[in-house]
C-alpha cells in the first residue's frame, strides 16, 4: 500500500476531494471546485450537530455586521449633533446620542458573561462580556472574538472549506439572490447609493462587507427615522434561517441561504 501511494504521488493522481479542490482553484476554476465541495456535502449529509454549528456560524457573521452598522449609526447620529450644535463648547456628556446613554446605562445593570472556550487545549475557558453597547470596539471585538470560536467548532470537511473558500472572494455578499434580499426589507441594493458594495463603516482598521440592518444610516435616512433594536435578535431587518431545515431542494429558501453563505454558487 505505501508504494502505491507512493507511485500515485509521484504520477500526480489526486487522492482525496481537499487535494482536487485545492488543484481546480489554483487553475481558475473557483467555481467548480465549490460544486465539488457541495456535491460532497449532500452526499454525505450532516447530522444536526453540524448543521447547528453552521447556523450559529453564520449568525456569528450577522453579530459582527449587526454591531459595526451600530458603530456606522452612532458616529453618524455624533456628526449630526456636532453639526448641530452651537459654536459654544459642550459638555462631551451633553453631546453624547440618547441611544447611546440609554444602552450604557443597560450595560451598569446587566452582569451577563457567558465561558468561551478558545482553540488551545491548554488554555482555560475565559470569560467574556455578551452584553456590549452597541457599536464600540468593545462590542466588535466581542463578536469578531465568538465567530471565531464559532468556526473552530465546525468539523472539518466539505461546508467548512467551502465557507472559508468563499469568504476569501471579493464581493462574495453581492450574489443576485442576496441582493434581492436585501432590496426586499428596505436595504440600500433598492437604491443607487451603493452602500452594500463598500465597507460598512469608515473608521475600522479591516472593512466589514455586507447588507443592511436596521442601523444601517443610510436605510435610516431613506425611511425618514431611525430603528435602534437593543440586540440584533430583536432587528427585524434581519433574515430568519434555519439551516435545520436545509434540504436538497435546489430553490428552498434554506439552500438559497446556504449557497449564499456557504456555496456562493
Amino acid at each position: 500500500m505505501p508504494l502505491l501511494r507512493s507511485l500515485a504521488t509521484k504520477a500526480g493522481i489526486i487522492r482525496t476531494p481537499s487535494d482536487r479542490e485545492t488543484q481546480l482553484e489554483q487553475e481558475g476554476k473557483w467555481r467548480e471546485a465549490q460544486k465539488l465541495r457541495l456535491k460532497q456535502f449532500a452526499k454525505a449529509p450532516p447530522n444536526s450537530n453540524e448543521l447547528s454549528l453552521i447556523h450559529d456560524l453564520i449568525h456569528a457573521d450577522q453579530r459582527i455586521l449587526f454591531q459595526v452598522q451600530a458603530r456606522a449609526a452612532q458616529l453618524q447620529t455624533e456628526k449630526d449633533a456636532a453639526s448641530a450644535r452651537e459654536p459654544q463648547p459642550k459638555s462631551s456628556a451633553t453631546a453624547r446620542p440618547v441611544k447611546v446613554a440609554r444602552l450604557e446605562s443597560k450595560l451598569l445593570e446587566s452582569k451577563a458573561v457567558r465561558s468561551v472556550w478558545w482553540t488551545s487545549s491548554d488554555t482555560p475557558p475565559k470569560q467574556l462580556r455578551t452584553e456590549c453597547l452597541d457599536g464600540s470596539r468593545e462590542a466588535i471585538w466581542v463578536a469578531e472574538r465568538h465567530r471565531h470560536n464559532m468556526l473552530s467548532q465546525v468539523p472539518e470537511g466539505p461546508a467548512k472549506r467551502a465557507y472559508l473558500s468563499l469568504h476569501r472572494q471579493s464581493g462574495w455578499h453581492l450574489s443576485k439572490w442576496q441582493r434581492s434580499e436585501c432590496a426586499a426589507v428596505g436595504g440600500c441594493c433598492a437604491r443607487d447609493c451603493g452602500c452594500c458594495t463598500r465597507s460598512r463603516c469608515f473608521d475600522l482598521a479591516a472593512p466589514c462587507y455586507g447588507h443592511c440592518l436596521s442601523y444601517c444610516p443610510c436605510c435610516a435616512k431613506a425611511r425618514g427615522f431611525t430603528i435602534t433594536p437593543d440586540t440584533i435578535d430583536d432587528d427585524k431587518m434581519l433574515p430568519e434561517f434555519s439551516v435545520g431545515r436545509w434540504q436538497s431542494v435546489k430553490h428552498s429558501y434554506e439552500a438559497c441561504f446556504m449557497d449564499a453563505h456557504i456555496w456562493g454558487l
